[in-house]
């Protein structure tokens, strides 16, 4: 089983985005039997960068705490836990709310 690690280019070749989970997995290998090392070269030293100490950002949420981001903009976790938790999760979509924005700016300028 293997990770889900995905990126996109901009016009001129450079990463602009990486989408990376360890939960979703896949039974197919995404990479010709060819490039094997080449894959797992990228996935060991993207997890190099992504552990390392000095730009991690870690902090224990309490109940009641709310936590806002950007989720193509960071990369986020959780590490292991002893006991339950509930955790609600939300997502907004950007097309929607810079649609709302339009419309409501729209509106305001009358």
């Amino acid at each position: 089983m293997l990770c889900l690690l995905l990126y996109s280019e901009d016009s001129y070749g450079n990463i602009k985005r990486i989408n990376f989970s360890e939960h979703h997995r896949d039974s197919k290998f995404p990479v010709s039997i060819d490039k094997v090392h080449i894959w797992y070269d990228a996935l060991e030293k993207f997890v190099k960068i992504a552990y390392n100490e000095k730009i991690i950002s870690t902090f224990k949420m309490k109940p009641g705490d709310i936590l806002t981001f950007d989720n193509h903009r960071v990369l986020h976790g959780r590490k292991g836990y002893q006991g339950s938790r509930l955790l609600i999760g939300g997502y907004l979509d950007w097309d929607l709310i810079k649609s709302r924005t339009r419309v409501l700016q729209s509106q305001l300028s009358k």
